[in-house]
């Protein structure tokens, strides 16, 4: 075999994509020599003013072909498979977050107790764990897109020209960079591209932030129960001290005879039940629990507080139904009232001795045949005693009034109270302690459930508000009957949708509602009890919960999109340069890779720039554009890689 054919053999050996040898190689023998300016950089065709021999640069022929032959060359000018498959964990791992924002989103998985009590205390440090993880999981997927433009512009580099515009172009793209140099066309591209790398941030952002809202569900509460095992408690005779109980916790003081035990909340409630502006009347809960009445209580939802709610995480409110007693009071004038005061012993008040008086008669739901109910107060005169009493006897709940000077709207008042079974709405709102009662349908009528239908409860009481006389009442004045007075006071200034009611009339109103007030509290005093003594009722409850998601469903499917197509592109250019086999090490953004290839390619690359700017002196102006179309591509030469410049068709030079 002769030299030239081993030399073609060698050449047959050699990379797929080497077609011909470096020019630098011939063309360095004949360039002309340079000139030389003071402002400008001289194009050296001669390598530094020194005229070098191509076996001196080089080496032989043979070395130049042998080195591309070298299995150690062949093997190592590609980038190693571990680097290229940094692009599929990037794409795999935003799929893989956005699936599963997708799955708790389609089987309503919501976060609920600490979590959401921090998040929403925190909302300041949340957001800024947010920012950091969309930004990292955004980074990913740019990575990945930047990365697959970077391998496939590398890859053309080896197999064919690109002009320098292009290689600027994509060297801006890949490093996130706006270039103003370039044509406006391709910085028009850029510029689109670029913003778009805001986008899977931002969409991320949208998609992990934990939002706030609320999941309907149902559950169960203990409400209060009237049964015959705590009967002795609920059911015993009016003003019947020997059965009654108090237990004190820090929920509160509780007590089956609130009249006696806890009287002051019901003398709150006689005194305010009429607001004087005519508004809607708030009145707190009888215990420590710090939930307050919208409106009227109906003496409805005295378990709120108390009992817990069976799953129940963080509630926004919960509804259920209780039932109980709609109550209305109606007022008269009984001039022919037999129940009265008399002094049945005077004092000494200069001895500091008071009178005795008795409050006594008979109401006219009475039993005649018994002695008329009676009790004593004492007062330093007839002017401050104020005393009523009540009976439920023939179906019938009455009170009647006795009273001095003081108290005179009240004297010879007679009311009668009548109680409707009801079912009721209870909505609670834990968040802003507050409860709203309302009648769920028409009271009254044989299908609505009546607790008691023995009618017990319901003197139970009415005889509770009787305590109030016997344990409110000082030596110089009626506690109870300043509390009726303040109500009417009350009542006076509002009048009755505009209009100015007489004092009697006024009188007559503003009791009625203190009674009705009265006995709500007293119901709801009396089931707070009930609740917490003795065995309760289950109820079911609709309940309104505070939940925590991650992000709107838009931004969920649209990231989801995203990860999916970035990742089907990358399988599609990973199959297609089966697995990107032809990637050079040579990285076109990485100024060292450019520096080191154009140097080692410089003589077709300087024969380039001449040709197109139709001079050897190159300003240093990046944005000419007369060098725009220069094209430059890798090639093998004997000193390995090198970024080489090919003969531009425009041009008319030949090299």
């Amino acid at each position: 075999m002769t030299n030239r054919s081993h030399h073609d053999f060698q050449l047959e050996a050699a990379l797929p994509f080497i077609e011909q040898l470096d020019d630098d190689a011939q063309s360095s023998l004949n360039s002309s020599t340079p000139r030389h300016t003071n402002s400008s950089v001289h194009l050296d065709l001669h390598r530094m003013g020194h005229k070098e021999h191509d076996s001196d640069r080089f080496g032989s022929l043979e070395t130049l072909v042998t080195r591309r032959s070298d299995p150690f060359f062949k093997a190592n000018w590609r980038v190693s498979t571990l680097l290229k498959f940094l692009v599929v964990p990037a794409g795999l791992v935003p799929l893989l977050v956005s699936a599963l924002l997708l799955w708790a989103h389609q089987k309503h998985w919501y976060i609920t107790g600490p979590p959401l009590i921090y998040t929403s205390a925190h909302r300041g440090a949340i957001q800024v764990v947010v920012q950091i993880l969309s930004h990292i999981l955004g980074a990913l997927q740019i990575y990945v897109i930047c990365n697959l433009i970077a391998f496939s512009v590398r890859i053309n580099l080896v197999r064919k020209s690109m002009s320098l515009k292009y290689l600027k172009l994509f060297s801006a793209l890949v490093s996130h960079q706006f270039d103003f140099s370039l044509p406006k066309f391709l910085f028009f591209q850029l510029a689109l591209f670029n913003l778009f790398n805001f986008a899977p941030s931002a969409l991320w952002a949208g998609s992990i932030t934990p939002i706030t809202a609320t999941f309907n569900l149902t559950g169960t509460m203990a409400i209060a129960h009237f049964g015959q095992d705590s009967a002795r408690s609920w059911a015993a005779a009016p003003l019947d001290s020997k059965n009654c109980s108090t237990k004190i916790n820090t929920l509160g003081t509780f007590s089956n005879c609130p009249g006696m035990n806890t009287p002051n909340r019901l003398l709150a409630s006689i005194s305010t039940a009429s607001t004087p502006t005519g508004a809607i009347r708030n009145s707190t809960k009888n215990d420590n629990t710090q939930f307050a009445y919208i409106g009227r209580s109906y003496g409805m939802g005295s378990s709120v507080g108390l009992v817990p709610l069976t799953s129940s995480p963080l509630v926004e409110n919960y509804t259920y139904t209780e039932y109980g007693y709609n109550s209305s009071v109606t007022c008269i004038y009984n001039s022919s009232s037999t129940w009265s005061r008399r002094l049945q012993r005077p004092g000494a008040a200069k001895n500091g001795i008071p009178g005795i008086f008795y409050a006594i008669g008979y109401l006219p739901n009475s039993n005649l045949s018994i002695a008329p109910p009676f009790y004593s107060i004492v007062g330093w005169g007839d002017q401050d005693i104020f005393a009523y009493q009540s009976e439920c006897i023939m179906g019938r709940f009455l009170y009647a009034f006795t009273a001095g000077q003081r108290y005179s709207p009240l004297e010879r008042m007679q009311c009668e109270v009548s109680f409707t079974p009801c079912k009721y709405d209870v909505v609670v709102s834990p968040p802003g302690k507050n409860i709203t009662v309302t009648p769920a349908a028409q009271c009254g009528g044989a299908d609505v459930f009546d607790v008691d239908p023995t009618g017990r409860l319901k003197c139970k009481l009415v005889g509770e508000i009787s305590w109030l006389p016997r344990v409110a009442t000082s030596l110089y004045s009626s506690m109870v009957g300043d509390a009726f007075m303040s109500n009417i006071n009350n009542t006076g200034l509002q009048g009755v949708d505009g209009v100015v009611l007489d004092s009697n009339e006024t009188a007559l109103l503003a009791v009625g509602v203190s009674l009705t007030a009265a006995i709500d509290d007293a119901f709801a005093a009396l089931s707070s009890s009930q609740v917490i003594t003795y065995p309760t009722t289950n109820v079911p409850v609709s309940m309104t919960i505070r939940v925590l998601h991650f992000g709107d469903a838009w931004a969920i499917y649209s990231v989801l999109t995203l990860s999916a197509f970035i990742l089907l592109i990358t399988v599609e250019e990973a199959v297609r340069t089966r697995f990107w086999a032809e990637l050079p090490l040579f990285d076109f953004v990485d100024v060292k890779s450019c520096i080191l290839g154009a140097a080692l390619g410089s003589g077709t690359i300087v024969k380039s720039t001449v040709a197109n700017l139709g001079s050897d002196v190159w300003l240093g102006d990046g944005a000419e554009p007369r060098l725009d179309e220069i094209k430059v591509r890798l090639k093998m030469g004997g000193t390995g890689m090198s970024l080489a410049s090919e003969a531009n068709r425009n041009s008319g030079v030949k090299f």
